[in-house]
C-alpha cells in the first residue's frame, strides 16, 4: 500500500524544519562571544521566520489538496518524514550551544543542519506539483544554498583557512 502525504503534511514539515532552525540561530547568537557571529546568526534565524511564513501561506492556500506523492514514490516519501521526525535533523538540543561555545561548533552545526535542509527540499522539489508553490520553494531552496556557501565562507574564517 503505497504511503502518501497531502500538501498540508509536507508544508507542515517544512515549517517545523523553519522553527527548528529558527530556535538554533536565535540560541547560537546568544551563545557565541564574537558580535559580528551573533548579528549573522540573527539574521539567518530572521530569513528562516520568514521561510516559515512562506510555507504558512502555502499550506493556507492549498489547504486540502489531495495526495501530493504520485504512487511509487515510496522511498520518496519515507525520506522526507525521517527528516522531518528529526531521524536526520537530529536534536536541537545540543551542547554545542552552551554560552561561550566555540563559533567552529556552531558553525559546523549550522552548516549540517543547512546541507540537510537543502537535501530536504530539493527531494520535496521533485515531489511537488508546480502548482503547489514549486517556484515559492525554488526561492527558499536558492536561499538555503546560500545560507550553506555563507556559513561555509565564515567557517573556513573562523578556522583560520582565509
Amino acid at each position: 500500500m503505497p504511503i502518501t502525504f497531502n500538501a498540508d503534511e509536507v508544508l507542515e514539515m517544512a515549517c517545523q524544519i523553519e522553527r527548528d532552525g529558527t530556535a538554533y540561530y536565535r540560541k547560537a547568537a546568544e551563545a557565541v562571544a564574537d558580535e559580528d557571529a551573533k548579528v549573522m546568526l540573527s539574521e539567518l534565524a530572521d530569513m528562516e521566520v520568514e521561510h516559515e511564513r512562506v510555507f504558512d501561506d502555502m499550506r493556507r492556500d492549498f489547504a486540502g489538496r489531495a495526495d501530493l506523492l504520485a504512487d511509487g514514490d515510496e522511498e520518496t516519501v519515507r525520506y522526507l518524514r525521517a527528516m522531518a521526525a528529526g531521524e536526520v535533523f537530529g536534536s536541537l538540543e545540543t551542547p554545542r550551544l552552551q554560552p561561550g561555545v566555540s563559533l567552529v561548533d556552531v558553525l559546523q552545526h549550522a552548516l549540517g543542519r543547512e546541507k540537510d535542509t537543502v537535501v530536504f527540499y530539493t527531494s520535496l522539489r521533485y515531489a511537488m506539483p508546480a502548482e503547489l508553490g514549486r517556484d515559492k520553494l525554488d526561492a527558499i531552496l536558492k536561499e538555503e544554498v546560500g545560507h550553506v556557501v555563507l556559513l561555509s565562507g565564515r567557517l573556513a574564517q573562523a578556522q583560520g583557512r582565509r
